[in-house]
């Protein structure tokens, strides 16, 4: 499975995550440390996010940890082309 990570580091929860796209649309997920791994290596995880149809979201960070946030195609059929992205904690 193809994806593009941001490692954001430490982030203090209540903390927003902005993630602007473009090109595309795609599945943008926030997702700790603890589970990482098991996304990379197809296994069970918990994230949040989902689905994004529109160039601009936030995410609220909901606990202190280290997080990051991956943006992929994965079950999306008929979606193709290149996905810009840029992410800022704000």
């Amino acid at each position: 499975m193809k994806f593009i990570r941001f490692d954001l580091g430490k982030v203090d929860a209540g903390k927003t995550v902005q993630v602007t796209l473009s090109g595309s649309v795609a599945n943008v997920r926030l997702i700790n440390s603890k589970n990482i791994y098991e996304y990379e290596h197809g296994h069970d995880y918990e994230s949040i996010g989902g689905l994004v149809e529109k160039a601009l979201i936030d995410i609220k960070i909901p606990s202190k940890d280290h997080w990051f946030i991956v943006i992929d195609k994965e079950g999306l059929r008929g979606v193709d082309g290149k996905i810009d992205s840029t992410v800022k904690v704000l």
